[in-house]
């Protein structure tokens, strides 16, 4: 499950946070150091969350006093909205803290990717806005009191664990930064898990929700436990990434050679093109690019297709594609991995995570407007071997094993060879590089886990179009309600 959607807060204008700065002058904050910038944020930001978390459940208990639909309740998950901050209170705070924090962290900001206003003014409006969309939903609850009752408790234990795990991550690397000598991320083990406000909230919403009809609540689950866990759980995970923010990563941090918080890789540069992109990302994939018989050039789009009852306001689809022959660049959800998918209908969360092992997993959302029958999404993979040569039949998880298979003369096929047979000694099926003779039924040392060998016992050969293909999983409609009968179909271009 998501625990938490992060719209992106509203950019403020360069001009006028230039403006703000000119005005109290680069002299004030001459002999800031980096704990007056730490300590600064911390403090601010402590305000700053406050009126910002009430101005969202304020909107909130507005909504519940509405008892026709379309209330519009999804503007009170816009912090920055015009509708959750109509006076501007919170525009005119945050404009006063900023005022603040830029003196104190001047000649700092290399700490704060795009600036302090990006970095922490701009995640706590990201931040909040994502949780409060969670958790609170945007459901009519057409004041029914029973409904109405829980949802209010859901507010305001949510809240609770979110200030506590804030403001005590605050004020335990406030204690560390006093005698530090050096500063980078928050200290780990001061990373509040809501102790004490955790289990209350739990046991408050149990009070309030049991014998509730979940689904009407609007929040981020529709059975006890389940709502339990994901508001609590949703609430701690912003509040550390909030506290995390406040404190900035070291500018040596990609490139220093140690891998460290969020970083896949770390290489000694930032250098992209090398494995380890400029931002620490991994480059590679499973497609090992060979220029044997059958090698592949250029890349090949996947474009995977829906067709579906009704509208849908979010789905999974699994993609399948054969590993070895092409693959995904880049590991997990990694920018890298993003720069090749392509959302094909308007989208408010759309998401590519490949697991590197012959799948990968799309997930979207659109809280607007909905997902109907037609092209959704593609995905571009690098080519290692041509899309018209076959490829044997075996295990796609046999690392290195991939590329080299071939059919023994008069076996399965119709005599099919994928490869060339000149590439394996006699009697080999393949051959990785290693002299181990590989054939049916063989185990090899290579991959994750046991194998049942490099090619399955038939030896049969098969296009790779057909090992391409797709699954869809959790469709619902734009209330979250599951929707049955959803299917998937796959097309495959060659590129030149």
């Amino acid at each position: 499950m998501l625990d938490r959607v992060q719209p992106p807060g509203r950019r403020r204008s360069a001009a006028a946070l230039v403006a703000g700065l000119a005005l109290l002058g680069v002299a004030s904050g001459a002999h800031a150091t980096v704990k007056d910038c730490r300590d600064t944020i911390g403090k601010q930001v402590k305000g700053l969350f406050a009126l910002g978390a009430s101005a969202l459940d304020g909107c909130h208990k507005g909504k519940d006093k509405v008892c026709t639909a379309n209330s519009d309740r999804a503007a009170c998950n816009l912090l920055d909205g015009p509708v959750v901050d109509a006076k501007g209170k919170y525009a005119a705070k945050q404009a006063k803290v900023l005022a603040k924090i830029g003196p104190a962290c001047t000649g700092f900001d290399s700490a704060y990717p795009g600036g302090v206003e990006s970095a922490v003014l701009d995640k706590l409006v990201a931040e909040l806005n994502g949780n409060t969309s969670v958790s609170l939903g945007d459901d009519d609850l057409l004041c029914d009191k029973a409904v109405v009752g829980c949802h209010k408790t859901i507010a305001t234990e949510r809240t609770k664990v979110l200030k506590e795990v804030l403001l005590d991550s605050i004020k335990c690397q406030a204690k560390l930064d006093k005698t530090a000598s050096s500063f980078g991320p928050i200290d780990p083990t001061c990373l509040d898990a809501a102790d004490k406000s955790g289990a209350k909230a739990k046991a408050k919403i149990a009070a309030k929700c049991t014998g509730i009809d979940l689904t009407k609540v609007g929040s981020c689950a529709t059975d006890l436990t389940g709502l339990q866990n994901c508001v609590v759980d949703s609430a701690i995970a912003t509040g550390q990434d909030l506290a995390k923010a406040l404190y900035g990563q070291p500018a040596t941090g990609c490139g220093n050679g140690t891998t460290e918080g969020s970083e896949q890789c770390d290489d000694h540069n930032n250098d992209s093109g090398d494995g380890c992109s400029a931002t620490c990302e991994l480059e590679g994939n499973s497609c090992t690019p060979w220029s044997g018989p059958g090698a592949g050039t250029g890349t090949r789009v996947v474009k995977v297709a829906i067709t579906t009852p009704q509208p849908l306001g979010g789905l999974q689809v699994t993609l399948d594609y054969p590993q070895f022959q092409a693959g995904i660049p880049g590991v997990g959800s990694s920018s890298i991995v993003q720069s090749r998918f392509q959302a094909l209908q308007p989208a408010t969360l759309a998401a590519l995570n490949d697991d590197n092992n012959a799948t990968a997993v799309v997930g979207m959302i659109n809280l607007a407007d909905t997902f109907d029958t037609g092209d959704l999404f593609q995905v571009t993979l690098d080519n290692c071997v041509a899309l018209s040569q076959n490829i044997c039949n075996r295990n796609q998880q046999v690392f290195a094993c991939g590329g080299r298979c071939h059919l023994p003369n008069g076996t399965g096929g119709g005599n099919n060879v994928c490869l060339s047979v000149a590439d394996c000694a006699g009697g080999e099926i393949c051959d990785n590089g290693d002299p181990l003779v590989c054939s049916p039924g063989t185990n090899l040392p290579y991959g994750p886990g046991p194998q049942a060998g490099c090619c399955p016992g038939d030896n049969a050969c098969y296009t790779q179009a057909e090992a391409t293909g797709c699954a869809v999983s959790d469709p619902v409609d734009e209330l979250g309600q599951p929707v049955a009968g959803v299917t998937c179909s796959v097309t495959v271009t060659e590129q030149p």
